[in-house]
């Protein structure tokens, strides 16, 4: 019956003369270790900690807090590997939960996610720049190009809209042209694609009624 023995981490093994790899003794099979990260010990889980709800509270703006975000999220996959016992690895899950906490407490307001999320049906008249929660006659030509009804409100539907284009950010009253002409365009090359497959599609059924 094969034994099994773990190899520490310190030892090296012995080159044979043509520098080929000595095997372990026959009969003998070198325990698999599951790798690890670098966060392993409990001093580095708490440095980690630290520093994520230092960052934290020095969030101040729409950038700031979605670095944060991305560090917390990072963070928390990276304890998921760790192997330090379980009851360790709780308590950082839950200190990770509350700096989640805070976090959405400071979302700025002005993100456009916010923005999405809270848009009411009052929209302010904008010039030059269009964009979310906001009103004027550029927008109400896009809409015009994109089909939709023509309210000259930029609201969720118009968002979500343009984001098939690109968009969705906002846009100058110069880039209305181009905006249609990219609609135009692309809605003329799915009818061709969308024709090519049904010829497609009949000249196969012909085939297959002949054969």
């Amino acid at each position: 019956m094969k034994g099994q023995i773990e190899i520490p981490k310190n030892v090296k093994f012995v080159k044979g003369e043509n520098n080929e790899q000595i095997q372990p003794p026959e009969g003998v099979t070198p325990a698999r270790t599951e790798p690890t990260n670098n966060l392993n010990q409990t001093n580095d889980l708490d440095k980690n900690l630290e520093e994520l709800e230092k960052k934290v509270r020095e969030v101040k703006d729409s950038e700031t807090f979605r670095k944060a975000l991305e560090e917390l999220n990072k963070f928390a996959e990276d304890v998921k590997n760790t192997s330090v016992d379980f009851a360790k690895k709780a308590k950082v899950q839950y200190e990770l939960w509350l700096l989640r906490k805070k976090l959405d407490e400071k979302k700025p307001t002005n993100d456009p996610q916010n923005v999405r999320d809270n848009l009411s049906n009052q929209f302010t008249p904008c010039k030059g720049f269009n964009q979310l929660g906001c009103n004027s006659e550029s927008i109400e030509q896009v809409q015009q190009c994109l089909k939709l009804t023509n309210t000259g409100n930029f609201d969720k539907q118009l968002y979500n809209e343009l984001g098939n284009y690109g968009w969705q950010n906002g846009f100058n009253d110069s880039d209305v042209t181009r905006i249609c002409d990219l609609i135009k365009k692309t809605i003329e090359t799915n009818i061709q694609i969308q024709k090519e497959k049904k010829e497609a599609s009949f000249k196969k059924s012909l085939q297959n009624q002949k054969s």
